[in-house]
């Protein structure tokens, strides 16, 4: 069933969607800015959000009146600069708010006042509807929102002065005699509700034949015993939640509230039976659905089969199988406890004595779920009885989710600069020569991998490069040479260093190399020569032949690194530094490690996890860092591979056994656990036992993000398994965790598709109005979407029967217009779709016939292969 601010949701969404508001610039979900309020159409959202509560209790909504308007702005202005809010003025004549009506004009007025400060929320919407909350959840306020006999009301909305807040005064009023009006457009610009409304209807079924025979000697519905029916009430007004769960073939009921169910259910023969309701009589063209006999026609009690009913007995005898096992538990805590008579034991044994049981859910077979082997296309009711007088049914909606919305775990790690004090890394310097052919530009292979396995080993300083052309060679050609050989050098020694590595490059014509040539050969008179003249004679075939070993020398580039210490050796220092109990040193050099490692220098044969550590607190940061270290570079997708998975394990297990272990190695635990959840609860583990590790984590100041976030995560892991195993008290708990978490974050209203999936993952769970708010908020963000909007009105799903007036068919109808054929068409009938029974509504058949009968529906499909 629908809670009552999910109906109070629905209801005023549907109102808005139908009203012309929609035809003004302003929409509910726009942002709201103090320097720009509209405060004409907050309180028209406001006056509204109002009406929707009286709805929910079949009461006329109230009409707009200037007087009862005055006198709420009159009030709100003399509380605009007041430290606190109240019902009185100092003025005699304005002192009550009945006084203030009638100084204002009024003539058989008798008021009411609510009045509020509250803050701006994000947007016109959320601040009405909080602001709404805030009244109903005061008795008093709330009693005159729902009194019956106040037919008129003025809303007014001023600015407070000095503490930001909004001051909203809200009056209500009785006209005594006839009530006449027009609405003043000045003051209600938004205001669309009409003098003469029908009052909204009583769920009320005119059943024709009194005397129907019904299986299993039940009664048929009369009204005035439906109405008065304190169970069909609490049903109504969402104080019972019902609803149906499934397993392999079999139907049962699941209750939250079985307190309520407990006190409501109260004669030997009050109780609930299913009723299978088939789709033939619903199918376009087929006459049934004028004949046949169901409380649409209103010439039955029943719509379609029914089960043997369930009564009280087997209704409760859940409830009474927990009691036992409760009280079973008490005296198993009460025993060892029977001979100590400390002030503690005696505490104790109070407090063990004094809990009463508190059940927090129940569910009961029904009966049998046979859809897949009838031959036919059914939905399950649940029909309420009442001394086995049938009283309402009680409609589901075939809205359905998934758990595909998630989120992972990012590990954080701590490492940090290192600050070494012992351990001075040893500074050195390498020199390479890259020798190149001929007009060739790629480096020697044999002596880049020389150059490679330097870089991965140490920690390079800076790099410097001196590219070279033989001199025989045209300038254009060799300056050409020289460039690409640099360039080529540095992007292979780019992929083995990072970006804050200094290089430095020189090129040019090697003739330093070629006057050392020179000394002591015939062509040492070439000194005197220029350059130009040695390049014409070396073009000379037979001075090129002799001098071809010489030039040879000339192709290539020097390379010059500057370095400091060689990572292989850290190893031994870790070692070292371990066994002394240096606890700093030993976590810098585990830093020194991980820049390495981030710097791309870090060769895979140097293992930081080499080193193994004693099983004791003082070790807990190292620990940590070492089973972070390993998992930053060997997990896959947030997955280690069996065999460092097992290792990890077996290190954390053991590590968590510890007494004082840091925040840190319970962190990097916790996000181990998360990312294998079904490998640790395999292992015997306890979900619970992760949830206790989170909570023990927030306990420190300097890590409640991350348990926040880490909260969450465990939600979204174990909700999926607290849903199979029938935990609703757990579902409940963590959706309403993870909805706060999510809700108004950019990364999900945004997306579409982040949206959809998290209020599909709301949806799964039976936490509509959690999904409804998520798709609100997307909607608000970006406007219309047609995917997004169907699953709103699948989720908005409210049958005819419990509606105060048409206003959900008539949405559905308006939809048409808004949505494609395919779109709209795949509302209706089958799983994951609006319940079929919404056709009851005849005029949403029609047009649904109208528009959707040749493209078919999960129900005609079925009928189709059955008879193929």
């Amino acid at each position: 069933m629908l809670s009552l601010n999910y109906y109070f949701t629905i209801t005023f969404i549907l109102y808005l969607l139908l009203s012309p508001i929609h035809t003004k610039a302003q929409t509910p979900f726009d942002p709201i800015h103090r320097s720009s309020i509209n405060i004409k159409y907050l309180e028209f959202l406001v006056k509204t959000q109002v009406d929707s509560v009286r709805r929910t209790k079949g009461l006329y909504p109230l009409i707009s009146d200037s007087i009862a308007y005055l006198a709420a702005q009159d009030q709100g202005e003399y509380l605009k600069n007041k430290p606190s809010i109240g019902h009185y003025q100092s003025s005699a004549n304005k002192k009550t708010p009945q006084d203030r009506v009638n100084f204002y004009g009024a003539s058989n007025y008798l008021t009411g006042e609510n009045v509020l400060s509250y803050p701006l929320e994000n947007t016109y919407i959320e601040t009405a509807r909080k602001m709404v909350k805030g009244w109903i959840n005061s008795p008093g306020h709330y009693k005159n929102i729902i009194t019956p006999s106040y037919q008129i009301t003025g809303v007014a909305i001023v600015p407070h002065q000095k503490n930001g807040n909004l001051i909203a005064v809200q009056v209500f009023a009785k006209v005594l005699f006839k009530y006449t009006f027009e609405t003043n457009k000045s003051l209600f610009p938004y205001d669309t509700i009409r003098a003469h409304i029908e009052k909204p209807s009583q769920n009320k079924y005119d059943i024709t034949n009194k005397k129907e025979k019904l299986p299993w000697k039940l009664k048929p519905i009369k009204n005035e015993i439906t109405q008065s029916s304190e169970l069909a009430k609490a049903v109504f007004k969402d104080q019972l939640d019902l609803r149906p769960s499934y397993r392999s073939n079999e139907i049962f009921l699941y209750s939250s509230t079985p307190e309520a169910l407990k006190k409501l259910v109260k004669r030997r023969k009050d109780g609930i039976t299913i009723e299978f309701i088939d789709y033939e009589p619903y199918h376009c063209g087929n006459p049934a659905y004028y004949t046949a006999s169901s409380r649409r026609n209103n010439n039955s009690s029943i719509s379609g089969q029914i089960v043997k009913p369930v009564y009280r007995k087997t209704l409760l005898s859940d409830l009474k199988k927990q009691k036992q096992v409760f009280k079973k538990e008490k005296r198993k805590k009460l025993k060892p406890l029977r001979f100590q008579f400390s002030a503690a034991a005696r505490q104790k044994k109070k407090i063990i004595r004094t809990t009463r049981w508190q059940p927090d859910e129940t569910t009961i077979k029904l009966g049998e779920w046979s859809q897949a082997d009838s031959g036919m296309y059914l939905i399950p009711n649940f029909l309420l009885i009442h001394k086995k007088r049938i009283l309402t049914p009680i409609y589901f909606s075939d809205a359905c989710g998934d758990f595909l919305f998630t989120d992972t775990v990012h590990v954080e790690t701590n490492f940090l600069t290192p600050h070494f004090t012992t351990f001075v890394p040893e500074e050195k310097s390498f020199d390479f020569k890259v020798p190149f052919t001929r007009n060739n530009t790629y480096p020697d292979s044999l002596k880049m991998i020389a150059i490679r396995d330097t870089l991965l080993n140490y920690q390079i300083d800076s790099i410097q490069i001196t590219a070279f052309a033989s001199v025989e060679g045209l300038n254009e050609l060799n300056e050409k040479l020289y460039h690409t050989r640099g360039e080529n050098i540095i992007t292979y020694i780019r992929h083995y260093t990072d970006q804050k590595t200094h290089i430095q490059i020189k090129t040019g014509e090697n003739w330093p190399l070629f006057y050392t040539q020179l000394r002591g050969t015939d062509f040492e008179f070439w000194k005197t020569c220029t350059r130009t003249e040695i390049k014409q004679e070396l073009q000379k075939s037979a001075v090129l032949t002799f001098w071809e070993k010489n030039l040879n020398e000339q192709r290539n580039a020097n390379v010059h690194v500057k370095a400091h210490v060689w990572v292989r050796d850290t190893l031994i220092y870790l070692q070292k530094y371990q066994k002394k109990e240096d606890f700093r040193e030993a976590a810098n050099i585990q830093n020194y490690y991980y820049q390495l490692w981030q710097q791309h220098r870090l060769p895979t044969d140097s293992l930081l996890w080499a080193v193994n550590y004693p099983n004791r607190k003082e070790y807990s940061n190292l620990i940590a860092n070492t089973l972070a270290f390993e998992y930053l570079i060997y997990a896959n997708n947030g997955r280690l591979a069996p065999k460092n998975r097992d290792r990890q394990w077996k290190i954390i297990k053991a590590s968590l056994s510890m007494k004082g272990i840091t925040p840190e190695l319970r962190y990097y635990a916790i996000c181990f656990m998360l990312n294998n959840t079904s490998y640790i609860m395999g292992q015997g583990y306890g979900a619970e036992k992760i949830l206790k590790q989170i909570r023990y984590l927030s306990t420190n100041n300097a890590y409640k993000t991350r348990a926040q976030k880490l909260t969450i995560l465990y939600y979204l892991h174990m909700i999926p398994e607290y849903a199979r195993r029938g935990q609703r008290k757990q579902v409940t708990e963590g959706a309403k965790i993870i909805y706060r978490y999510y809700q108004n974050k950019p990364e999900i209203v945004n997306s579409r598709d982040k949206s959809l999936t998290l209020a599909n993952f709301f949806i799964h769970i039976m936490q509509e109005e959690y999904a409804v708010n998520i798709l609100m908020d997307y909607l608000s963000q970006t406007g219309f979407d047609g995917l997004i909007y169907s699953q709103f009105l699948k989720i908005a799903f409210v049958h005819p029967d419990y509606q105060v007036n048409r206003a959900y068919t008539q949405l559905l109808i308006e939809a048409k217009k808004k949505l494609t054929q395919v779109q709209w068409c795949d509302l209706f009938v089958g799983e994951c779709r609006i319940n079929f029974q919404i056709f009851d509504d005849e005029e949403l058949r029609n047009l649904y016939c109208e528009s959707c009968a040749e493209l078919g529906n999960e129900a005609t499909r079925k009928a189709n292969s059955k008879t193929k």
